[in-house]
C-alpha cells in the first residue's frame, strides 16, 4: 500500500524518517493541485515499475 502524507508541518528529520519506513510521498499544506497530482502519478509510476521489475522512486514535494 503507498500512502502519501499532506501536512502542514513536518519536521525534515522526521519526514526522512517516514520516507525511510515507507512513506511513498509527501506534499506541504496549502498546496496546488498540481503538485498533489505530481506526487501521485509518480508514486503510481513507482508502483507500476516496481511491478515490472525495476526499481521506482517516489517523489517528495
Amino acid at each position: 500500500m503507498n500512502v502519501v502524507l499532506m501536512a502542514g508541518f513536518v519536521d525534515s528529520g522526521r519526514l526522512e524518517k517516514m520516507m525511510n519506513n515507507g512513506l511513498s510521498g509527501f506534499v506541504g499544506k496549502p498546496f496546488a493541485p498540481v503538485e498533489i497530482l505530481a506526487v501521485v502519478t509518480s508514486v503510481i509510476s513507482a508502483a507500476d515499475q516496481s511491478k515490472e521489475g525495476t526499481s521506482g522512486i517516489a517523489a517528495a514535494v
